[in-house]
This record gives structure tokens, C-alpha cells and sequence, in this order.
């Protein structure tokens, strides 16, 4: 029997780390990329390419220590303000962040990396970094030695404070700096509290030929003079908790009434608060949190089926029994929301990738393109978020190349010369609705529909709608590009998209501008694992509606609709009218009802906040049910998202209710829904 690998463990989590530090590293480039060059976003900057490193190096990852090392010499530039950071120079700080992530990704597969590609940007980090420094040099006359700012007072003038002088000695170990912690930090804090006294110790460093690098012989003794108790003190370094030697003493008191040390003002926005204590984490293999979430699912199903048999029984709803079931059920609920909130993540990770799809396809092409991203705290499932990177990927790579112009063009049409890509997510009616949608051209309908009767996939002679011409891009091997590049013209990329859309429950529409612009919406469940819905009854099937989408339930009478065309009904609805879709026809149960009189109809709100009424013919309970994605081998019929198992261990379908009323204005007679093996 052999035992694991003791540092296996201590890898993984440096890769997990590796993830956090990179999405910092990106934060802070897009931060600067935005203008906010401040001093704390470029220290977050380079500790997050510093604390790489560091772990890297522990492990023996030359290839990434290297890499990392020059990357942090270019950075350490900036923060030493030597170098101005130039576009051209943001620019290859995102492409030295991509290639960092790749050396990152290869070191934890054990994969080799081609060194080529790591050189010739480093190559051109150097080449940027003197320029900037050249910048740097020529526009400034003289040097300004960097000061440390203290608090905004003159200690003493308020005779009603309390004065404290304390002795504090800070000796950082080895970990204090390979986190990416400076000295400057612990200084820099403690000056934000009052007058501050610096006097560094180097009596203890040897020789130069008998200097260990990787030991630390220096340490410092602060003198500190303000009116902060000493908690407050020793909570402004909490940071250094752990990395270094620290002691902090009372050195004397005093009730200042005369003149003080007249130190810089600082205002109070720009004073540094105490830090907050941060939430402790712990990391769990994802196939723990799987396995939880499938429990669950169980659970909820037994749960189901213990209160069909309850009512079955025909046990009185004032029993004993009841009411515990009642707080059974109550439990179950809790337990399913705490495992989703685990499940859950937030987009930004997602957007993050797709910050980097832009960057090299806009190099691909030569464009000039920005992506700006709304929405990343927007919380979704992370099964979703995994299966969201590839269409997310063709549709934005789509946007590059066939959405927005050449910069000479934009500029001939009074656009700006920079194309912007905006990715949203947001929470609507109980979905998570995600946006890709451009400034550029927008969608040439004409020559779509011209290339679609060329390649064969409508007829010359028919008549479509705007909506049903932008449909045409999702077809098979529909592509408007006249020759195959890296990134468009086989055909698949936007196929490819609704496939995997449609495979997570979700719809995938178009709308488009003449020369404004295109936006792909994508509708998708915030989950694929529980959701609340309405059984209800058509023609003898039971069917699942998700709660969230039901406003309120109507009984209909024959003198509440009126007909505005050949079987397309409205029913009055108070001061309004609604749209009636008749449910069991629109699912191919039964043929359309000659009658709605004692009807039930379901009021429905959709994501566009459009309201539209579906009949029924009975509505049983609200319960909670497990989804069940529908396999690639049965056919999905449209109006259909998913399945799941009743408590009496019946299968019922699960409706998308803005898919049944798409699908039923535009086909009259559509197929019986059913679960049927693909032929």
C-alpha cells in the first residue's frame, strides 16, 4: 500500500490560491485600465504577481517563477514610479496576465509550456517599461523623494485628547515578503494614527560573501504618538499577523496643552480605517458539494412522495402527522437553499475569461475593441457557469469579427473609433438573463437571407420576418463569411451556442439595429437542481410551471375573449387585454377548445415583463421539484425545459412558458409533447 503524496494537498491549494491572485491581478489591471492609478490598486498588482512567485518557486516551477519574476520587475516599475503606465504598456500587462494564467494552468496539468510565446512578451514588457520610463524621465524635471503620510492633526491642539507614546519593534520574517508585503506597508499605517519616529536596525547584517538572500537580518523601532488605544494600534497590523516579530508598549502618557509637532494634514477620506476581519474559508472538493446537492434532490423527493401518501391515507390535515410533515417540509426547504448558496457563484470569473477572448480576438483581427462588464456579483449555478464558457466564447468572438467595424469605418459613421462589447447578467423573474450586445454594424438581414438561399436553407420565394431572418444564424453551417479564418466561416459557432443553451433549459434571442448595433440575450435557470413550481392538468398529462413566472389565476368565461385573428384569442383582464394561449393545443394534447367557459387560465409574467394568460384544465398544488435535465437521446420538444419525478413517482414535464408562446405564434400545429427516443 502506498502512501499519498504529502504535498499534494499543499499544491492543490497553491493552485486554488493561484486562481484567487490572478482574478486580483486582473481586477487591478482593468482598475488601471480605467484610470485609477492609485498607489493601493498597482500594490495589489504586484503582490498578487509576487505571492505567484513565491508559491511557484516552493514547488519548482521555473518555467512560471521566471516568468513571474520579470512580469513583478516590470510591475515593481510602476509602483516605484520610475515608469508611467502607458496604454501600450497596459496592454502588454494583460497579455503578460493571460500568458501568467497559461503558465499557471500548465504547471498544475504538468503540461510544457512553448517558451517562444512567454519571450516575445517579455521581450515586449521590456521594450514598453523603457519607454514608459523614457515618459517617465521626460516629463519629469526632478525627483520627489516618496513621503509617508501621517494624520491629519497637529498633536496637541485638542486639549480634550489623551496622547499615548508607544514603542513598537517590528522584525519581518522570510513570509512577511514573499506574501508581497513591504515594510513601507506597516510604517504607512501606523502614520495614518499620528506623529511617527522610524529608526531601522542593521546591526545584525553580516558581510555581504556571508549573507544568506533568503534570510532577513533587519529590523525596525517606531515611536508612535497618538490618541488610539492600543488595540486600535495593533489592529492597523493585523496584516502581519503570523509573518513577523512584534511588540508594542506603553512608553508614556500625557494630556498635551501646549504647542504639539505640527505634522501633514491628511483629510479624513483619506484616513485608513482598521481593517475588518475577514470571514474564514474553507475550500471543499467540488464533488463533496455534488454529492450534497444530489442528496438533497432525494430528499425532496421523498419528502413529495411522503405527503402524496399522507394524503392518500386521507389523514386529516389537523393531525399530528400533518403538522410535522409541515415542518419537515419546512426543514427540507432550508437545507435545499443553504446547499444552492454553496452551489452558487458569482459571473465574474466567467467575465473574466471573456475579457481575455476580446483582447486576442480584436489582435486577431486588428480591431480596436473594449468590453465593459455589468452585473459580475450577479450570483447563477456553477454547473451553469461551467457550460456557459463555450457559447459565451463563440458569441463574443462573433461580436469581434462580424459586429463591430475597422476603426476607419466607425469613425466615417461618427462612432468612436473603439468598438465596445458590453456583457451583462442580471436576476429576472426568478432566471439569470445574460447580454452580449455590440455598438457595430448590426445584422445585414439582406445579405443573411441571401446567403441562406444560396447555401440551400430556405426557399427563394419565402417571406420572413426580421425575427425569423436573425433566426437563421443559428442554423447548421450558416455563416456570412466569405473566407475561413481563425475565427469565423465554418458555420458552427453560433449552432453551437443554442445547442448548449437549450442543454441548460435556457433560450437564446436576437435583436438588432442598423448601424447602432446587436444584442444576444441568454435566459437561463439560476439553478439546475430544485426549483418551485405549479402542477398542474391538460389533457390528462401533468405538467410542472415554474412558481416564479405565476401572477395570479383566472376563471374564464367565453364573453371575457375576444378574437383579433384566426385562432388568436385576448382575455379581458381588468382595464387590459392579455394574450390567451391555449396549452394542451399549443403542446399537441388536443385540438384548441370550442369553449373557455369555467376555464382556468394561469396569468403568466415573462422576462420582457410581457404578460400572456396559458388555459388549463386543472390546477393541483405548489411543490417543490427536483429537475431532471432531459437526455440527448430523447427529444426535446419545444415549451419544454426539463422533467421530474412526482411524489406518487410519476415523471411530469417542466415548462418554459416564453418558449411555449414563441413556438406557438409561429407554428399553429405543433407535435405532441413527449418524452420519445430520438430516430
Amino acid at each position: 500500500m502506498t502512501s499519498a503524496d504529502p504535498m499534494a494537498e499543499i499544491r492543490a491549494s497553491f493552485f486554488v490560491e493561484c486562481e484567487e491572485l490572478l482574478e486580483a491581478l486582473q481586477d487591478g489591471l482593468q482598475a488601471l485600465d480605467d484610470g485609477r492609478h492609485d498607489e493601493e490598486t498597482i500594490h495589489v498588482v504586484f503582490r498578487a504577481v509576487h505571492s505567484i512567485k513565491g508559491g511557484a518557486g516552493a514547488f519548482g516551477f521555473e518555467a512560471l517563477v521566471q516568468f513571474a519574476h520579470q512580469f513583478e520587475t516590470a510591475l515593481d516599475s510602476i509602483r516605484a514610479g520610475k515608469a508611467r503606465t502607458t496604454p501600450g504598456l497596459l496592454d502588454v500587462f494583460f497579455r503578460a496576465s493571460d500568458r501568467l494564467s497559461d503558465l499557471v494552468r500548465a504547471c498544475r496539468n504538468d503540461l510544457d509550456h512553448p517558451k517562444s510565446e512567454a519571450e516575445a512578451i517579455l521581450r515586449e514588457l521590456n521594450v514598453q517599461v523603457s519607454q514608459a520610463s523614457q515618459e517617465k524621465d521626460a516629463n519629469d524635471n526632478e525627483c520627489e523623494p516618496v513621503e509617508i503620510e501621517s494624520s491629519d492633526a497637529v498633536i496637541g491642539e485638542d486639549p480634550s485628547k489623551h496622547y499615548v507614546e508607544y514603542n513598537i519593534f517590528f522584525e519581518p520574517e522570510p513570509g512577511f515578503f514573499e506574501t508581497g508585503h513591504e515594510v513601507s506597508d506597516v510604517i504607512n499605517r501606523l502614520a495614518t494614527l499620528g506623529e511617527i519616529k522610524v529608526q531601522c536596525d542593521s546591526s545584525r547584517l553580516p558581510a555581504l560573501d556571508q549573507l544568506i538572500p533568503d534570510k532577513t537580518y533587519l529590523s525596525w523601532s517606531l515611536v508612535l504618538t497618538t490618541d488610539v488605544d492600543e488595540a486600535g494600534v495593533a489592529s492597523q497590523l493585523e496584516f502581519a499577523h503570523g509573518l513577523c516579530r512584534m511588540k508594542i508598549s506603553v512608553r508614556s502618557q500625557c494630556q498635551e496643552t501646549g504647542s504639539g509637532t505640527t505634522i501633514r494634514p491628511r483629510t479624513d477620506d483619506q484616513r485608513t480605517a482598521s481593517p475588518t476581519p475577514s470571514k474564514s474559508v474553507v475550500r471543499v472538493d467540488i464533488d463533496r458539494v455534488e454529492r450534497l446537492a444530489n442528496l438533497v434532490g432525494e430528499l425532496v423527493i421523498n419528502q413529495s412522495m411522503l405527503a402524496q401518501s399522507l394524503q392518500t391515507a386521507g389523514v386529516s390535515p389537523h393531525s399530528d402527522a400533518m403538522y410535522g410533515l409541515e415542518e419537515f417540509q419546512r426543514l427540507t426547504r432550508d437545507i435545499q437553499d443553504s446547499v444552492m448558496m454553496i452551489r452558487a457563484q458569482p459571473v465574474k470569473s466567467l467575465f473574466q475569461r471573456m475579457a481575455r477572448i476580446v483582447r486576442e480576438a480584436s489582435a486577431s483581427v486588428s480591431k480596436d475593441v473594449r468590453l465593459v462588464t455589468v452585473g459580475e456579483a450577479t450570483e447563477v449555478d456553477k454547473t451553469v457557469i461551467e457550460q456557459l464558457v463555450e457559447p459565451l466564447t463563440h458569441m463574443i468572438r462573433n461580436a469581434v469579427d462580424h459586429g463591430l467595424e475597422p476603426s476607419d469605418v466607425r469613425l466615417a459613421h461618427n462612432k468612436p473609433a473603439r468598438g465596445e462589447i458590453r456583457l451583462s447578467a442580471a436576476h429576472r423573474s426568478g432566471r439569470v438573463l445574460i447580454q452580449i450586445s455590440d455598438d457595430g454594424q448590426g445584422i445585414d438581414r439582406d445579405k443573411v437571407l441571401r446567403t441562406a438561399v444560396e447555401k440551400g436553407l430556405v426557399a427563394e420565394d419565402v417571406a420572413m420576418t426580421d425575427a425569423e431572418i436573425d433566426t437563421l444564424l443559428f442554423l447548421p453551417g450558416f455563416s456570412t463569411a466569405p473566407d475561413v479564418s481563425d475565427l469565423s466561416g465554418r458555420g458552427v459557432g453560433m449552432d453551437v451556442v443554442r445547442t448548449a443553451i437549450h442543454r441548460l433549459g435556457g433560450r437564446v434571442t436576437i435583436g438588432s439595429t442598423p448601424n447602432a448595433g446587436t444584442t444576444f440575450s441568454i435566459s437561463l435557470p439560476l439553478t439546475l437542481a430544485v426549483l418551485d413550481g405549479m402542477v398542474i392538468d391538460v389533457a390528462g398529462e401533468t405538467l410542472v410551471l415554474p412558481l416564479n413566472t405565476v401572477s395570479e389565476t383566472l376563471t374564464l368565461s367565453d364573453s371575457l375573449l375576444e378574437q383579433i385573428q384566426p385562432g388568436h384569442f385576448v382575455v379581458r383582464v381588468r382595464d387590459g387585454f392579455v394574450p390567451l394561449f391555449d396549452l394542451g393545443a399549443a403542446l399537441g394534447y388536443r385540438p384548441p377548445c370550442d369553449t373557455v367557459n369555467d376555464r382556468i387560465a394561469m396569468l403568466l409574467m415573462l422576462e420582457d415583463e410581457s404578460q400572456v394568460a396559458l388555459l388549463v384544465d386543472e390546477v393541483h398544488d405548489q411543490r417543490q421539484v427536483v429537475i431532471k435535465g432531459l437526455d440527448d437521446s430523447c427529444c426535446r420538444p419545444p415549451g419544454i425545459a426539463a422533467a421530474t419525478i412526482l411524489g406518487d413517482g410519476q415523471v411530469a414535464l417542466i415548462l418554459d412558458p416564453a418558449d411555449i408562446v414563441t413556438n406557438t405564434i409561429k407554428s399553429p400545429a405543433p407535435k405532441r409533447a413527449r418524452l420519445e427516443p430520438q430516430t
